[in-house]
């Protein structure tokens, strides 16, 4: 009986750590596009922030972020299901579509967030503007993923009241063309 437990012990532990590692690689899908506006959109219809990770050619604290953030499958959490997250890297060339569909260099499409030094996370609403302040460089992950949660949730929260806000303004806009 014991073997027998032991023995359905380790495929339960088998099955649970391929699992985490599906979604850990589908966590660590973050990826990157060329096309902002698509991103915007799928935020929106989400009623999701924006999370876009800003890294550099050779950068090491962004390999050690990807490492210890993105393949960690409790700091994959923090962001699966509260925002749509992609990867801009500040050192590629030519032209990406920004949020509202116009072809941009991607170094004009940065220099709007004054991205100075990498890695850097910047929160954003579908229009590309900005919710929260950036989280900028890396320290140790423990920290990182404390920080990432505070910024995720303010962020999440501007843009709840962005939204009340907009609703506001138009209920007032209408009742001035009513009255």
């Amino acid at each position: 009986k014991r073997m027998a437990s032991l023995e359905s012990f380790c495929r339960l532990g088998f099955f649970l750590t391929l699992i985490l590692s599906v979604g850990t690689l589908s966590a660590q899908g973050l990826g990157s596009t060329d096309d902002w506006s698509r991103v915007g959109k799928t935020a929106s219809s989400e009623g999701m922030p924006v999370v876009v990770l800003v890294t550099g050619a050779g950068c090491s604290h962004c390999d050690r972020l990807h490492r210890d953030l993105f393949a960690n499958p409790t700091s994959c959490m923090l962001l699966r299901g509260r925002a749509v997250a992609r990867e801009i890297d500040r050192d590629l060339g030519g032209k990406i579509t920004d949020f509202d569909g116009e072809r941009v260099r991607t170094r004009v499409f940065l220099a709007r967030y004054r991205i100075f030094a990498t890695p850097t996370l910047l929160f954003l609403d579908a229009d590309g503007k900005t919710l929260v302040e950036p989280l900028v460089g890396y320290s140790e992950p423990d920290n990182y993923r404390e920080l990432l949660s505070e910024r995720l949730t303010m962020a999440r929260q501007e843009l709840v009241a962005r939204h009340i806000q907009s609703a506001a303004d138009l209920t007032t806009a209408s009742d001035s063309v009513v009255h």
